[in-house]
């Protein structure tokens, strides 16, 4: 689906966290903000980084820790508005966006998005 950016969004200043399919991270709070980005979870991969991860990449196991049901990268995209990004998947309130400009990707808020004809 194709979209133009509406409101400049900043990645945060840590490392993007990704994981592969299989992985296995330990679970921690459920995001609770302001916004309606249900089902995000904070992980903690085996190499110490964290990042949220959106449920549905997750098997949650009852011993805290959970797999990934598949690849997954936490990298969210710098955008400014007028920027125009392709999305490729939606989930929990965010779309994968690549950037029509010069392919950069991430993560962008769904409400930070305008679809286009």
């Amino acid at each position: 689906m194709e979209y133009r950016v509406i409101e400049a969004h900043r990645r945060p200043d840590r490392p993007p966290l990704s994981l592969r399919q299989g992985e296995r991270v330990v679970g921690g709070e459920t995001y609770k903000g302001p916004e309606s980005w249900p089902d995000w979870v904070w992980c903690v991969s085996g190499a110490g980084l964290g990042a949220w991860v959106p449920l549905p990449f997750l098997e949650k196991h009852v011993d805290g820790t959970a797999l990934t049901i598949e690849d997954y990268c936490s990298r969210e995209l710098d955008a400014k508005a007028g920027d125009e990004v392709t999305g490729s998947r939606e989930t929990c309130g965010w779309v994968w966006c690549v950037r029509k400009i010069d392919g950069a990707s991430g993560w962008v808020p769904r409400e930070k998005l305008e679809p286009r004809p």
